[in-house]
């Protein structure tokens, strides 16, 4: 669903170095997840409100967030 970065993404969570520090059972499922974390909230709020706008600092910490919280949740030994 997330087309060209979904594939991107789903390449890298399979790959041996990020399998070796996390469980990633299926890398496609993963960064589906990864990035609706990262956009659906956001997407959300603007299409609610179509005069609403997020600055770029706002996005960027959000999209920071949701990494952050995905990785402390697939990390392995965690």
């Amino acid at each position: 669903p997330y087309g060209f970065a979904g594939e991107v993404l789903a390449e890298w969570l399979g790959s041996p170095p990020v399998r070796a520090n996390f469980q990633i059972e299926d890398p496609e499922d993963a960064a589906a997840m990864l990035l609706g974390m990262v956009m659906q909230d956001s997407g959300f709020k603007l299409m609610m409100d179509s005069n609403a706008t997020m600055p770029p600092h706002l996005v960027e910490t959000h999209a920071r967030r949701g990494v952050a919280i995905f990785l402390r949740g697939v990390r392995k030994g965690a």
